[in-house]
């Protein structure tokens, strides 16, 4: 099945001023504007200028939370090709446990257990679950969910119950 969403892709680099690394300034009008006008504006990371280094990495992970935030969003979604947060590294462990609700007392060890074996400078599953974290201790519910598998990410921005697939929670 084809749909048809008019997705618009925004390059960080041209809205995005960063600071150490972290997001300092965001110029939200492109993405309300695209939105008002119906459609999807589909960003990730990138380097971006940055006042104290001159340029840095931000993630899509950070940016993705930056938007949630200041827009109110009512739900974000962390699409991955496993099937959620994990006990540990599930394609180094076969025995790996998913979780499916994750509290955000629980972040730091559970982030340093699915801690990358290689370098990521956006910090992999890692860096995904505490900036999560940020989103989830604002009252925006945050999933992570299987891309790859059936139809999970639909079912999860529809808001159903039974999907496999992890809930980050405020404690």
């Amino acid at each position: 099945m084809q749909y048809k969403i008019p997705v618009i892709p925004l390059t960080p680099s041209d809205y995005v001023i960063a600071r150490n690394g972290r997001i300092d300034t965001c110029n939200l009008s492109p993405i309300k504007e695209w939105m008002r006008l119906g459609c999807i504006p589909s960003t990730g990371g990138d380097i971006v200028p940055d006042v104290s280094a001159g340029f840095s990495v931000v993630s899509g992970d950070q940016l993705a939370v930056h938007i949630a935030v200041s827009l109110g969003a009512s739900k974000l979604i962390f699409a991955t090709d496993v099937d959620g947060i994990f006990d540990s590294d599930p394609k180094q462990n076969r025995k790996a446990r998913l979780m499916r609700v994750v509290q955000t007392r629980n972040v730091q060890r559970i982030a340093a257990k699915v801690r990358p074996d290689i370098t990521d400078v956006t910090g992999g599953m890692e860096g995904k679950i505490e900036e999560a974290a940020l989103a989830a201790s604002k009252g925006i519910p945050v999933f992570f969910v299987n891309l790859v598998k059936g139809n999970r990410l639909r079912d999860v921005v529809l808001g159903h119950k039974l999907v496999i697939c992890s809930e980050l929670v405020t404690d």
